[in-house]
């Protein structure tokens, strides 16, 4: 649960949601909702409580990725400014 905290901690900061995977959060979210739906089955509270916790990191990051999503197209320039993502600035050397 704290990688969805910290996400969206970043996502929050910089304004972008170019650190954002949009199929994994789509993902996580129709994970979450399908454990619950299979709680309910049998009524097990131990899958239900934190499949319900997942729904709604999963809805609030998909709400943080709308609306940040509709910033970036507002503004062009950013992706120009920013150097892409390249795994915490490490330079990687192949031989």
């Amino acid at each position: 649960m704290l990688i969805y905290i910290r996400v969206q901690k970043l996502v929050v900061r910089t304004k972008s949601v170019e650190y954002m995977p949009v199929y994994l959060s789509l993902a996580s979210f129709a994970n979450c909702v399908t454990w619950t739906c299979y709680a309910f089955l049998p009524y097990d509270p131990f899958i239900l409580i934190p499949s319900a916790l997942g729904i709604a990191f999963s809805v609030s990051q998909l709400i943080l990725l709308q609306v940040h999503r509709e910033a970036d197209r507002g503004c062009p320039e950013r992706s120009r400014d920013r150097p892409p993502f390249s795994g915490h600035g490490r330079k990687w050397k192949f031989p």
